[in-house]
């Protein structure tokens, strides 16, 4: 049997990506996402504190595109570790290992999620004109259109067993 282990967040990037580099030149990126709960309706927002690592590639570009406060939308796994800490009890922590992620906003201070959602395209930044509507080049136009005067039975013929 095999198992999935991946999760999508959307969320603001609270404080600082924390950037170290290992001896062996490996960057490891270590932030907090901030992810609004649902809640009932008339009830205060609540948040989520979320610990995300980043490692490599992934670890440099968050570093230049993520500053505290930046809408991001976040692809990975969960990960949970063990270690002991020095009174030798067992601590456990679980944080998110991304694997990609899309900086949806760099502005300070980040809206909430319920704000973007409400956005209309001219306060997002993005208009029609900035995507291509164009069928693509290997699209073929319908057989029959809904005005021609072949009936969808003489398209198929008399041969169909229903």
């Amino acid at each position: 049997m095999s198992s999935v282990n991946k999760i999508t967040l959307m969320g603001t990037v609270s404080g600082t990506v924390d950037i170290k580099v290992s001896d062996q030149g490996i960057t490891r990126a270590r932030l907090t996402l901030s992810v609004q709960r649902i809640s009932r309706p008339g009830a205060p927002p609540s948040f989520d504190e979320i610990p995300l690592l980043a490692w490599g590639e992934t670890a440099e570009s968050l570093q230049n595109t993520a500053p505290s406060g930046s809408l991001l939308l976040v692809k990975g796994r969960i990960l949970v570790n063990s270690f002991d800490d020095q009174n030798g009890n067992r601590k456990w922590v679980t944080e998110i290992d991304i694997r990609d992620f899309q900086t949806l906003q760099a502005t300070h201070p980040a809206p909430s999620v319920t704000d973007t959602a409400n956005m209309t395209e001219t306060q997002a930044g993005i208009s029609e004109s900035d995507f291509d509507f164009s069928p693509l080049p290997d699209e073929k136009e319908p057989v029959a259109t809904p005005n021609s005067e072949a009936s969808f039975s003489e398209q198929l013929g008399s041969d169909v067993p229903f």
